[in-house]
């Protein structure tokens, strides 16, 4: 025996709506792991005033960051084309 549904076309409107309802409910979860992180790591951070402090220097220092990065990795690939060319 088939379901009372069966055969029914779906709304127009119904596709549109689980996708509103999974796309909310997505968002809440993100929200409530976020919340549930900064709860519980909240006792071992340090005081907001110097979080604000290292992410100003860090937005300040950024690109002196990525130039200290960019030489080692340069010399690390150079140091892996180099060890190709002996094989």
């Amino acid at each position: 025996m088939l379901p009372p549904y069966a055969g029914r076309s779906e709304s127009r409107y119904t596709r549109r709506a689980q996708r509103v309802i999974a796309d909310v409910i997505s968002i809440a979860a993100v929200v409530a792991i976020m919340v549930l992180i900064a709860t519980l790591s909240a006792s071992i951070l340090p005081p907001v005033e110097l979080l604000d402090l290292a992410l100003l220097l860090g937005a300040v220092l950024w690109r002196w960051f990525i130039r200290l990065h960019a030489r080692p990795q340069v010399a690390l690939l150079e140091t892996f084309a180099g060890e190709r060319e002996h094989y």
